[in-house]
């Protein structure tokens, strides 16, 4: 039987030649062949759970188990700016319509023209000029069913089907739209839920605290079996 998935061209050829190869090499390609597939099977296996997650924490602990997605999700923030919150992630009264709605979002205070970059590798779900009510728009789509949106803008640098990088420019932050001022309205959706921004913000950061304070933890307990062997 020939194999036709999706492996490296060398290790295709050495097991459809397997029967010119003595013994212990083949013994050798069934092993690393095994070690591939089981690689393969446990990624697919947690993108399955990435994609299932419905709560935050849970989403921490199954990227601390995995990091490697961390930089496909929207974890850091959509600027280097330093600034505040002035409006958050709850129920308010809309600034201009006066109405009681819920905020799906949060709103950072920025200068017209601050850079606004990707805050994950994605795909440019949509780019959108002159809404109304979100003015000049991007909706980038992540790993896992996740989507950052940025309103607002007063320059979009890039296009619908473009891949972009974590931390790269997608605009430039204005005051398009129904805006009282500058200002970026970031928000993160999953499904039609709606999730706090802010948390994903400091995504990466939480993550990474936890696998460093775990890998102390471990080292300080492999430390004192050292000791209490000597001792």
């Amino acid at each position: 039987m020939y194999i036709s998935i999706n492996l490296p061209n060398n290790i295709v050829l050495l097991y459809n030649n397997m029967n010119f190869f003595p013994l212990y090499t083949k013994f050798n390609i069934i092993i690393l062949l095994s070690c591939m597939f089981l690689q393969a099977q446990e990624k697919g296996d947690a993108l399955k759970t990435l994609e299932i997650i419905g709560h935050h924490d849970k989403l921490v602990d199954h990227l601390v188990q995995h990091p490697q997605f961390l930089d496909f999700l929207p974890s850091v923030f959509p600027f280097n700016s330093k600034t505040r919150i002035s409006s958050d992630f709850q129920h308010r009264i809309h600034p201009l319509t006066k109405a009681a709605q819920f905020h799906a979002g949060i709103d950072f205070p920025l200068a017209k023209g601050t850079s606004v970059m990707a805050t994950g590798h994605a795909r440019v779900y949509k780019v959108e000029y002159y809404n109304p009510i979100s003015g000049n728009c991007v909706i980038l789509s992540h790993l896992g069913g996740w989507e950052s949106i940025y309103c607002h803008l007063s320059e979009i640098h890039i296009q619908a089907g473009e891949l972009v990088q974590q931390g790269q420019r997608i605009g430039k932050s204005g005051a398009s739209g129904a805006v009282t001022g500058p200002h970026l309205h970031y928000a993160i959706k999953k499904k039609q839920s709606h999730w706090d921004p802010l948390r994903f913000c400091v995504l990466k950061r939480e993550v990474k605290k936890i696998i460093k304070n775990q890998t102390r933890t471990r080292l300080f307990k492999v430390c004192n079996m050292y000791n209490n062997l000597l001792y």
